[in-house]
């Protein structure tokens, strides 16, 4: 638990002025975590091909993530269909190794372009999910090892249970809601509520998601970079989805 807590120290020193500074750092730090997530998901193949499938998946990122919004859904569309070339073209490219790198390029690309549009409205909205978040992991593993006596989904991930999931999201829903209270006055009540709400269970859908990846191609963490926590996608997995899932909210209501 000491070396958890002081990773964890360390990676919100590192963090926290980007994302309260935004502008050029929070480019870098964003670049930083496509680089890193790229490397992590590649690598995590069977495939002789990652260092291969890196390159493209971080080139085609940084070009989806700069283009016009009206040509996403194309970029994508050819992406696809390009991996599928790939894997026709070479024996050594299989439907699982290009589904797993389509999913996570779109979600990396999808999920950068909400951090963009997140601080254009403004750049407490990112703290707000990022509270909503973050709270509710750390209110999940102290509840879980505190007080976690019911398995959640073994099959998935056998450290997680019931008690630390109800604990984190109350966790991540108070928090986050006080926040939106104190700092984001055009938030009505209601959507304030709705939106920690719900972000602390989305986070835990996520973390669930990338655990079943895990499972799936036989690893425990994704890397080794953060002591105690694992890769940089261990850390970001439940940031992700609640990136995409924030923005629909907003989009809903603006």
């Amino acid at each position: 638990m000491k070396q958890r807590i002081l990773t964890a120290t360390l990676i919100i020193a590192v963090v926290l002025p980007p994302l309260i500074l935004g502008g050029t750092l929070i480019d870098l730090l964003m670049l930083f975590c496509l680089v890193t997530g790229a490397y992590e998901i590649t690598h995590c193949l069977k495939t002789p091909r990652k260092n291969l499938l890196m390159i493209a998946m971080i080139g085609v990122m940084i070009a989806l993530a700069l283009i016009s919004p009206q040509f996403l859904g194309a970029g994508l569309a050819l992406t696809m269909v390009v991996l599928f070339a790939a894997a026709i073209a070479d024996p050594k490219l299989d439907l699982n190794d290009i589904t797993l790198v389509f999913a996570m390029l779109t979600i990396f690309t999808m999920a950068v372009r909400s951090i963009i549009s997140i601080y254009a409205q403004n750049s407490w909205l990112m703290m707000y999910v990022i509270l909503a978040t973050y709270l509710t992991d750390t209110g999940a593993y102290f509840s879980g090892y505190f007080f976690g006596k019911h398995k959640l989904i073994e099959r998935i991930s056998p450290k997680k249970t019931v008690e630390g999931a109800i604990g984190g999201w109350l966790c991540g829903m108070l928090g986050a809601f006080v926040f939106a209270l104190t700092m984001l006055p055009e938030l009505s009540m209601g959507l304030a509520l709705f939106g920690a709400a719900t972000m602390a269970i989305v986070g835990q859908l996520g973390d669930l998601a990338f655990s079943l990846i895990k499972r799936n191609v036989g690893i425990k963490d994704f890397g080794s970079f953060l002591p105690g926590h694992g890769g940089i996608l261990d850390r970001i997995d439940s940031l992700l989805f609640n990136l995409l899932y924030f923005t629909l909210i907003l989009a809903m209501v603006v």
